[in-house]
């Protein structure tokens, strides 16, 4: 049996994106795909055995506030959770 793991990758604002300066510096890598490497790496970690794939399939990347619940109300990660409840 496969199990799908999901990466959800959020960022709050645009100053978070690639090409960004920061104390003088230009990022060549963004949060968003600072979180999508890692989401990777933790399904590469997993024990051959589960079989765990990272579905790639849904676009669950925004740029909204987490804290305000903006990324729920109207966001993609609220979308995915109503799938998840639809079935």
């Amino acid at each position: 049996m496969v199990i799908y793991a999901y990466s959800y990758r959020r960022i709050s604002s645009y100053s978070q994106q690639k090409g960004t300066k920061k104390r003088g510096y230009t990022k060549e890598v963004d949060s968003l795909d600072t979180q999508a490497l890692n989401a990777q790496k933790w399904v590469d970690k997993q024990p051959a055995k589960r079989n765990v794939v990272l579905d790639e399939s849904l676009v669950l990347e925004e740029v909204v506030s987490g804290s305000t619940g903006q990324n729920i109300q109207g966001g993609a990660l609220g979308m995915f959770l109503e799938g998840i409840v639809q079935g």
